[in-house]
């Protein structure tokens, strides 16, 4: 799942720009490989050669098969967003100034292709598991920036970084399956209204 920021575009060097268009090269020919034999079938030999890179450079980029059809991590920048917010503001309200920030995310596929990808993550369970890790370990990661802040404790943090990764994660499932299809930033607005009511309840 390949997503990019439009707030900030910090500049690229011509060996960046290469290496960017080489890792979407690979991940499009994953996602039409696996679409016709499965995702089971798909070797990683398969992929390089489609992509015309060597298999090492798959792992390199990837370090595993499943990591191939995931979003890499500077792609969901959402400990970007929040290091910023947390400079202004207290670590609940830097959470809500992220989100929001998230929703204005733009895909650089077209919708309607990127909800089909995330579709086959949900459908093969390898992936699907996979993305769940993913979040986990994003999930880790927010906790340590929270405490890294000193403005709460650690289970605090632990809390507050849950809560950050099911609403970017109920986000994205909203956004693949809603019917009528949705923007994504009217799933994460709507996804942060839910979490307002509970939280006012």
């Amino acid at each position: 799942m390949i997503v990019t920021i439009e707030i900030v575009a910090p500049p690229v060097t011509l060996r960046e720009q290469k290496k960017r268009e080489t890792y979407l090269r690979i991940q499009d020919e994953a996602f039409r490989l696996a679409d016709g034999a499965g995702f089971i079938a798909t070797t990683v030999e398969d992929i390089a050669a489609a992509a015309g890179v060597s298999a090492s450079t798959v792992y390199r980029y990837f370090g595993t098969k499943e990591g191939i059809f995931l979003w890499d991590e500077s792609e969901l920048p959402a400990v970007e967003l929040l290091t910023a917010e947390l400079g202004r503001q207290a670590p609940l309200e830097a959470v809500l100034s992220a989100l929001t920030s998230l929703g204005r995310l733009r895909f650089q596929i077209p919708d309607d292709e990127m909800r089909q990808r995330v579709r086959f993550l949900y459908a093969e369970p390898a992936l699907r598991a996979a993305m769940g890790e993913g979040f986990q370990a994003s999930g880790r990661k927010l906790t340590d920036l929270f405490i890294e802040t000193g403005t709460i404790d650690p289970l605090a943090a632990r809390i507050l970084a849950g809560m950050t990764m099911t609403v970017v994660s109920a986000a994205v499932e909203l956004w693949t399956f809603a019917d009528p299809q949705t923007s994504f930033a009217a799933a994460v607005e709507d996804t942060m209204a839910s979490l307002d009511e509970v939280l006012t309840r």
